[in-house]
């Protein structure tokens, strides 16, 4: 008999949600799970005892919304197992009138053109190796702290640029020791970088600055501290950054679709972000 039910996923499903991001053959570090499972609300379908499919809707107050770790185990595809999940997600923020954005996968795109995504952009996946690719294991985070004011900046700043508070997510990624830099003058904050260590990778996002010319020359001092691997998520209208990322040896390894649902634009002032957080939280 099939026992099949869908239930809300919790810290302590971690090794469940694990085993099912390696059977879809995704690269999540662990420590990227408990963070997926501590600042959303993730509902799992579990067949025979098995988590089987999932997904998960990271809420920024009513502004918007980020969907995604949304799998479905290969043995149990075109089952409709994924629309149930994403409409799962969904339900609370038609309620509330919330828009939501998701990077898609290629896989996943006609599943959300079909509960109402629109594309409205791209996000280019950039990594730089560095110049002895075999230190790469070596190599440790660069040691820029995040100072308790810096954090309240960073928090502010984001949702400024983002266009909805997501103090959650920053202080989450601070209990993971992320690390990172704000760079302020007389007139004020002018931008921030945030860096996770993610195995022997240093990712860089959210990155946001007034100007590209800013954003590259961070990214410069970031190559020149960090021998290893380097990756950052970045809005493809951002042009003139990705030449410089080309400059500084960058090459881009994936290209996923951007997409929204419930409003024509993504709010917040947008051209001041260079990197993303994560394609999974926007």
């Amino acid at each position: 008999m099939d026992d099949s039910r869908i239930t809300r996923l919790a810290k302590h499903n971690a090794d469940d949600l694990a085993m099912l991001v390696q059977a879809v053959g995704w690269n999540i570090p662990r420590d990227q799970i408990h963070l997926t499972l501590s600042t959303g609300q993730m509902v799992g379908c579990w067949r025979d005892g098995r988590l089987v499919a999932s997904a998960g809707l990271y809420t920024y107050g009513t502004e918007l919304a980020s969907l995604g770790m949304v799998m479905v185990h290969p043995a149990f595809q075109r089952q409709g197992l994924g629309r149930t999940m994403v409409n799962r997600c969904l339900q609370e923020t038609e309620r509330t009138r919330t828009p939501v954005m998701l990077v898609a996968t290629e896989q996943g795109f006609p599943l959300y053109q079909a509960v109402g995504f629109k594309a409205v952009g791209q996000i280019g996946r950039f990594e730089r190796v560095g110049d002895d690719p075999s230190q790469s294991a070596h190599a440790s985070p660069p040691s820029i702290g995040v100072a308790a004011e810096d954090a309240k900046d960073m928090v502010s700043m984001d949702a400024r640029t983002y266009g909805a508070p997501r103090d959650r997510l920053y202080h989450a990624l601070f209990r993971q020791n992320a690390t990172g830099f704000v760079c302020r003058d007389a007139s004020g904050v002018r931008g921030f970088a945030l860096c996770v260590h993610r195995q022997q990778m240093l990712v860089v996002g959210p990155l946001v600055a007034e100007s590209s010319d800013l954003a590259i020359a961070w990214v410069r001092d970031l190559t020149r501290r960090w021998n290893g691997r380097i990756r950052l998520d970045v809005p493809s209208e951002q042009t003139a950054f990705i030449a410089g990322l080309s400059q500084l040896k960058f090459r881009e390894t994936m290209i996923s679709p951007l997409m929204l649902r419930g409003a024509d634009r993504l709010p917040g002032q947008r051209n001041r972000l260079y990197a993303i957080a994560d394609p999974v939280f926007g």
